[in-house]
């Protein structure tokens, strides 16, 4: 495992030097402004790799935790409401509710990290509109700058679960809405 992380991280230290290092390629005297646009693409090409690779997973993970948030609150308002027969009476409720908080968990820790890079992502730019507005800084750094800007605004962080479904505040929304919208159908049904 050591291998794969150390042979992954010498190939981006070499892609960065040799593709984002321009100083003596055009001259420039702020290269770092080009190798920070090169550790974002760099960034943005991660995230299309993690997309790729687990969007699925985390689709159909997410999936199965719907399902047994819906059926640990049918579980536990059966159990409740007298309709499920227990030796004692509370124990499969408290079980239910116990793996529903951690259903409930694992989604909201998914979400608050997509939102923590989304929120660095905004940071970011507001540091950069800052930077070109109220700061005297070198003409020849500016364009460089703007460049940056324009390549954050058009490669925005977005984590998704196969193109599918955006990780956001709203899917987490969305998932809420369903569990209680699918828990009172199963409720309703009780014999």
């Amino acid at each position: 495992m050591w291998y794969v992380y150390k042979y992954g991280a010498d190939i981006y230290r070499e892609y960065i030097n040799r593709y984002c290092y321009m100083d003596g390629l055009l001259g420039m005297k702020y290269y770092s402004d080009i190798k920070s646009s090169c550790y974002y693409l760099l960034l943005s090409e991660q995230l299309k790799f993690i997309n790729r690779m687990f969007g699925m997973r985390i689709l159909l993970n997410t999936l199965s935790l719907l399902i047994d948030m819906v059926h640990s609150i049918n579980l536990a308002v059966k159990v409740i409401i007298g309709s499920q027969e227990a030796a004692v009476k509370f124990c499969p409720a408290i079980g239910s509710l116990v793996r529903l908080l951690m259903c409930a968990v694992l989604l909201i820790s998914i979400v608050w990290r997509s939102e923590k890079a989304y929120e660095q992502r905004s940071r970011l730019m507001c540091l950069i509109d800052n930077l070109l507005v109220n700061k005297k800084i070198d003409e020849s750094i500016v364009e460089d700058i703007k460049d940056f800007h324009s390549l954050i605004q058009a490669r925005p962080i977005s984590f998704s679960m196969a193109d599918f479904v955006r990780i956001d505040n709203s899917f987490l929304v969305s998932i809420v809405s369903a569990v209680v919208t699918y828990s009172i159908i199963l409720s309703q049904s009780v014999n």
